[in-house]
């Protein structure tokens, strides 16, 4: 689908981006369309990120490991499959890990790996619910 600008005809032409000399930028929309570029380049020069990195990058508002892995041998690790790992990691907020016991943490994990046989699967992820809902008894 195309944008309102490229449906309206308005916008630059890949021909003019090109063209534009950003050692020189004329005027403040050559100026920005420059610091842009800049970032994207800086952003692809820092290396190729992987899931592993992100996640283990990511942090919740008390400074802990934002997303982690749930049960299992890798538990507590940032959530994305580990070197050698050979389970689908079934993940969650650091918050939400230190809520669970243990019980329910390794309960949630083999559910995961029940209903997602696959580790090496590709493709839309099958999600599993953390905790389990209670059956009510009908009287």
């Amino acid at each position: 689908m195309k944008t309102f600008n490229e449906f309206m005809g308005e916008g630059w032409s890949a021909k003019y981006k090109k063209s534009i000399d950003c050692s020189n930028p004329k005027g403040f929309s050559q100026k920005a369309h420059c610091a842009g570029r800049k970032k994207v380049e800086e952003g692809r020069k820092s290396g190729d990120y992987s899931l592993r990195d992100w996640f283990s990058k990511s942090r919740s508002s008390d400074g802990t490991p934002g997303w982690v892995q749930l049960g299992g041998k890798y538990a507590g690790k940032p959530c994305a499959k580990q070197p050698g790992q050979k389970t689908k990691p079934k993940c969650g907020s650091s918050k939400m890990k230190r809520n669970l016991s243990k019980k329910e943490e390794e309960s949630a994990f083999r559910r995961k790996n029940k209903k997602d046989k696959n580790p090496n699967r590709k493709g839309k992820p099958i999600n599993v619910a953390t905790e389990v809902k209670k059956k009510r008894k009908k009287k």
